[in-house]
């Protein structure tokens, strides 16, 4: 029996293909419902793909909302846990004279 296979590369660069195709779908949010409003762009621009790329991505927005507005209204509580994030793991240190939490800062470091 057949099997494809795509080969994508060493970690690094699967990382960056995902990073990409997410940046590329995720800008789909921004336009109107494809599926409904498809006769306002220009002919051939989008296609049927798009629009089920455009609602998977919502949906995925969609489920970071609940867990950020689940999150935010977990912190305003007394309770200690949620999920994976723990308060007893709280610290706060002063680092280039911004306060920062080591356990919730996972941004990516930028020299811009």
């Amino acid at each position: 029996m057949p099997k494809e296979v795509v080969v994508f590369g060493d970690d690094y660069e699967i990382e960056e293909l995902a990073e990409e195709l997410f940046t590329i779908m995720s800008q789909l949010i921004k336009f109107q419902d494809l599926d409904k409003h498809m006769k306002f762009y220009a002919e051939n621009k989008y296609n049927v793909f798009d629009v089920e790329i455009q609602k998977a991505m919502i949906s995925l927005a969609s489920c970071f909302v609940g867990y950020n507005l689940k999150r935010f209204n977990f912190l305003k509580t007394d309770k200690n846990v949620m999920e994976h994030i723990s308060k007893s793991l709280d610290g706060l240190i002063v680092a280039n004279g911004k306060i920062v939490n080591p356990m919730r800062d996972f941004r990516k470091k930028t020299n811009k």
